[in-house]
């Protein structure tokens, strides 16, 4: 993984990083600051690997993660343009199924209050 991209990352990669590696402490992870460098060493330390090892396994962690956000991106684009084409083809339809979600999500809300 590039140091750069690794470095711009960090504040959204720290659950993850947290998930994949349960032994890291916030502490841990306050420490190494996003620093590539460090926390590659902080992999070393705590589990033992060799430098090669610990920048294989975050170079495998954040291609997964890589590769299931393209996915949610590709599976969300779908569904805008299913979404889209059903409102452009039927619109009555589309006016219809959403009228009677407001009516179920206010019926929904009128029954809670009670």
């Amino acid at each position: 993984m590039n140091q750069d991209v690794f470095d711009g990352k960090w504040k959204q990669m720290r659950g993850t990083i947290k998930q994949q590696w349960g032994d890291l402490t916030d502490d841990d992870l306050r420490k190494v600051q996003g620093r590539y460098d460090q926390f590659l060493g902080l992999l070393q330390e705590k589990y033992g690997y060799s430098r090669q090892t610990a920048e294989n396994e975050l170079n495998t962690r954040m291609n997964d993660l890589a590769a299931f956000g393209d996915n949610l991106q590709t599976s969300t684009r779908e569904v805008v343009t299913a979404v889209d084409q059903t409102v452009t083809q039927r619109p009555w339809f589309a006016m219809a199924a959403t009228l009677l979600v407001g009516i179920i999500v206010g019926m929904w809300l009128n029954s809670s209050t009670d």
